[in-house]
């Protein structure tokens, strides 16, 4: 870095990656699957300079060269049951994720004129995002989807369904926050292939 002034950052992350799988046929019919991972992801170069960007005077952004790496948890779960027969089938599927050192904004929202450098002034009603570390980062997601034949009408039902959680923690003048999301989808699908 060499604006506004001349300064180097060198962050070495180094990491043990557990993994692990587990499958099971239950019977002809079913079958069990399991899952874990582990994975990171190292900060990037703007978040790690700490350089003060005012291209928008409302929304200056600084980065923070005392940034630990993301290090996340991830589980998966699938259950599949086929009955070729009836021409039934059922298919489940989870995925849940942990992320620890979560990279987040903490946010700074001027109540009055600030100087936070000699060329920089954060107006009243601004903001100042910087990126921290936080823990309590979640996500799952699920999916479920049943299928079964049609005879009378020679097509196939296929009924779904999902929910998800998504849980994102963050910092608003020095307060900590999160954002929770749990959106659920339905459907259904009539195919058919008429020759």
């Amino acid at each position: 870095q060499v604006f506004p002034f001349v300064t180097s950052v060198n962050r070495k992350f180094s990491n043990i990656l557990p993994n692990a799988m587990f499958n099971s046929k239950l019977s002809a019919k079913s079958s069990l699957r399991f899952s874990y991972r582990t994975n990171t992801s190292a900060p990037s170069i703007s978040q790690l300079q700490n350089v003060i960007n005012n291209n928008n005077p409302l929304l200056l952004r600084t980065g923070n060269e005392d940034l630990k790496q993301q290090y996340g948890h991830n589980i998966m779960g699938g259950y599949t049951f086929t009955n070729t027969a009836k021409g039934i089938s059922v298919m489940g599927n989870m995925f849940v994720q942990k992320t620890n050192d979560y990279v987040g904004n903490a946010t700074f929202i001027a109540s009055a004129d600030s100087v936070i450098s000699n060329s920089v002034t954060l107006y009243k009603g601004s903001q100042l995002m910087k990126p921290v570390n936080l823990d309590g980062y979640w996500n799952l997601r699920s999916f479920v989807n049943f299928g079964m034949p049609l005879k009378f009408i020679k097509s196939s039902l296929n009924w779904n369904g999902g929910y998800s959680y998504a849980k994102i923690p963050g910092i608003i003048n020095g307060i900590s926050n999160i954002s929770a999301n749990q959106p659920f989808n339905a459907g259904a699908v009539l195919a058919s292939n008429i020759s």
